[in-house]
């Protein structure tokens, strides 16, 4: 968890109230019960395995919140962060899909060469890493919940190739999706 920017979109925040109905309660319930089972399974996988089913619950909330603004009270938010917490919103709602600046360009109705510069001076990091760590985020997830095989993982979180897949991993684990596995377990 050594990369917070994830949770960059949480800093500027103030305290709101949501509310959930219908399929975003179900999708709310579902996060909780993955962190309450997450949690249950113990071992010494269950410290990692609650951190990752944590983040998922934040992105999940982060996305929510930025898909349900119009209904809030208005912050005082930047332009570049509006910007941010437009793409923060799209990723996560849209990870496991295929993604490129053009499909980002044409949803958010933004170049995507604005998109890839204000991104990257608010979080220090680029559009693909960010898109990159929260499918691997979901990856190790599944890995550790899913019976799911990893090739199977590897297209549920939006990559087209298991072994663009597990090069993406390994970079941002230091491990591959199947040492990954058997370490989880094995504990």
């Amino acid at each position: 968890m050594g990369d917070d920017h994830a949770l960059l979109p949480f800093a500027q925040v103030k305290p709101v109230r949501l509310s959930f109905t219908g399929g975003s309660r179900q999708q709310l319930e579902q996060h909780l019960a993955q962190l309450h089972d997450s949690q249950k399974r113990g071992g010494p996988m269950a410290a990692p395995r609650f951190q990752l089913a944590f983040m998922d619950l934040l992105l999940y909330l982060c996305s929510y919140w930025g898909t349900s603004q119009n209904e809030l009270p208005k912050g005082e938010m930047s332009q570049k962060e509006k910007t941010v917490q437009a793409v923060v919103s799209f990723i996560e709602s849209h990870y496991h899909e295929h993604l490129g600046l053009e499909t980002i360009e044409e949803a958010l109705h933004v170049s995507k060469y604005h998109l890839s510069k204000v991104f990257k001076e608010m979080t220090g990091v680029t559009i693909f890493k960010y898109l990159y760590q929260r499918r691997v985020n979901q990856a190790k997830i599944e890995l550790l919940v899913s019976d799911a095989s990893i090739t199977d993982i590897c297209y549920q979180v939006g990559f087209h190739y298991p072994s663009h897949f597990t090069k993406v991993f390994k970079q941002f684990t230091g491990i591959t999706p199947a040492q990954y596995k058997r370490q989880s377990m094995s504990g």
